[in-house]
């Protein structure tokens, strides 16, 4: 029963990303962060990193420190259990022009 929830958990997390965060570090300069699913594409993650920084840079944008990741475990309730849920982090550097 239990191999039944966790390839359940699995597949309604598959390509789960949150949008994308916003932190300015020095007028001009955005760090922008995204997580979620560790089984959504790299591809899938750097299109929202991507979409972020035209919307914080309407006019256009410099890479300044490209795309990073890392990854860690958050705990999450699943059936009565406590269980880690493996997640994904990429962040981005730019600069807008």
């Amino acid at each position: 029963m239990k191999k039944i929830i966790v390839v359940a958990l699995a597949f309604s997390l598959i390509a789960c990303v949150s949008g994308a965060i916003n932190t300015e570090v020095s007028p001009g300069v955005h760090e922008l962060n995204i997580s979620g699913s560790i089984m959504a594409s790299q591809k899938k993650y750097e299109a929202k990193l991507n979409k972020k920084a035209e919307q914080v840079c309407p006019t256009g944008y410099e890479v300044i420190k490209p795309v990073s990741y890392s990854s860690s475990t958050n705990k999450s309730y699943v059936n009565g259990q406590m269980m880690d849920i493996p997640v994904s982090h990429f962040s981005m550097t730019v600069k807008c022009k």
